[in-house]
């Protein structure tokens, strides 16, 4: 039987999950991973993966391009204009939302994925949903997610359960996830870390804050993991046949890692 343990240390935010799982495959399959998702359909989507070293340890980063930019530099761009340009960049796509139904019909229009991966994909965003309407006094129905941010989530969505399906194990397993603490800024002013969606999402799973003024955990990371995660806790007995290391696009303190085993 062939078992991932996934050590969430340093949390699960959504490009390091996809980095470690890619850092695993052989060089073949990480071309063949790229080819699929950026073969997927989406025309203004693209991949920039590949093996690196950070402070003297060697793993893979994993990012979604939109329009050639992460989300990371989305993100900062449009921060750095000051929060008058924020408020009007945020109506600008705000006539742009889509909901499940929404979501559904882009999975079920991808091309080259088995119905088995879409519904992985569908089985991730069930639990974004059903958080955000939770905290929003909504019903996952009901739930829009906001245009751009979702481009990058969708695909790496799509990203993380094809790599899941190429590296093909039979249980999944996880170590108590980290959250960081402290606040983080967002389009609705200041949130405390772990962000209302996450801290709904891992209600039921082991969780430390640890001592990282950050936001380790994201709603979409924390979805990727509960999805598959068979169990959290201790590493099981196993015997460990590759170590994937997937680095995330934070700058901490701490190498911001996520560490996987695969073995039997």
């Amino acid at each position: 039987m062939k078992k991932l343990y996934m050590d969430l240390g340093m949390g699960a935010e959504k490009e390091k999950l996809c980095a470690a799982l890619f850092d695993l495959l052989t060089d073949d399959d990480r071309e063949k991973a790229i080819n699929t998702v950026e073969g997927l359909g989406f025309e203004v989507v693209s991949v920039r993966a590949g093996k690196t070293e950070k402070s003297g340890v060697k793993g893979s980063e994993f990012a979604i391009l939109v329009d050639g930019i992460t989300e990371a530099e989305h993100k900062h761009a449009h921060s750095h204009h000051g929060s008058d340009h924020d408020h009007g960049h945020h109506h600008h796509h705000e006539h742009v939302h889509r909901g499940m139904a929404d979501i559904q019909a882009i999975v079920n229009g991808l091309a080259g994925l088995s119905d088995k991966i879409k519904a992985d994909i569908m089985g991730v965003y069930d639990i974004v949903a059903a958080a955000e309407a939770e905290v929003h006094g909504s019903t996952p129905e009901e739930v829009h997610f906001h245009e751009v941010g979702e481009m990058y989530a969708i695909a790496t969505i799509c990203s993380y359960c094809i790599l899941m399906d190429m590296v093909d194990v039979d249980e999944v397993y996880a170590s108590p996830v980290r959250t960081g603490k402290g606040m983080i800024e967002c389009a609705h002013g200041l949130l405390p870390v772990p962000a209302p969606a996450t801290a709904a999402i891992i209600r039921d799973i082991p969780v430390f804050a640890g001592d990282i003024e950050a936001e380790l955990t994201t709603p979409t990371g924390a979805a990727m993991v509960k999805y598959y995660a068979k169990e959290f806790g201790e590493q099981p007995v196993m015997s460990v046949e590759k170590t994937g290391c997937g680095f995330g696009t934070k700058e901490l303190s701490e190498p911001n890692i996520v560490r996987v085993l695969l073995g039997k």
